[in-house]
């Protein structure tokens, strides 16, 4: 979206610009410096727009990762975690991976215009916000995203805790059953209730 505005802005400054006017009817620099205004005002209404869509799904995300917490403590809490709950889990991490990856395609996006500015040597006060934006973004996505696998580590790492004390009080297991057991626990606890099933 931006690299086409933008590219849009260099097409009619060339074609402005091999405009023979001799008659002098038409002031090419006021035309080029017109539409280039007005092309460069629409890319950031769309960077802007962008840029608080992107926010938003940072925010989506970081509430989704509080959601995800709530739920593995429902399912570590329980002796038997019903499906709904193990669905609803299901759900919202595929909904942050969905979102996740919106938002690095208009990172990435927003990186590309960047760039394409940068090599046309146009430095601006616009463009200093942009990378700023840009950069203040990528941090909080990779802060909510880096949260989102820790809580998934800590979750996992807290299932095989559960796995552990359930086998070794049953104390009828091999321990090698028992180490593969807990080496075997999924991100939903799934295997938690599947190993004690007849």
């Amino acid at each position: 979206m931006f690299l086409s505005a933008s590219r849009r802005i260099q097409d009619v400054e060339s074609v402005l610009h091999c405009c023979d006017c001799k008659a002098g009817c038409c002031d090419v620099e006021g035309l080029i410096s017109q539409w280039s205004y007005s092309l460069r005002i629409q890319m950031e209404n769309l960077v802007q727009q962008d840029v608080e869509e992107i926010r938003g799904f940072i925010d989506k995300i970081s509430e989704n990762v509080e959601e995800v917490k709530r739920k593995h403590s429902a399912i570590l809490a329980s002796p038997n975690p019903d499906e709904k709950t193990k669905e609803e889990l299901e759900e919202l991490m595929a909904d942050i991976k969905k979102t996740a990856n919106k938002v690095r395609s208009k990172l990435k996006s927003i990186e590309q215009s960047i760039e394409q500015e940068e090599g046309l040597n146009r430095s601006s006060a616009d463009l200093r916000i942009r990378k700023t934006q840009h950069s203040t973004l990528s941090r909080k996505f990779v802060e909510v995203m880096s949260e989102y696998n820790a809580t998934q580590t800590d979750y996992r790492e807290r299932c095989k805790g559960r796995i552990q004390r359930q086998l070794e009080i049953t104390q009828k297991l091999p321990s090698d059953f028992i180490k593969c057991c807990v080496e075997s626990v999924d991100s939903t606890g799934g295997e938690i209730s599947s190993l004690f099933e007849i």
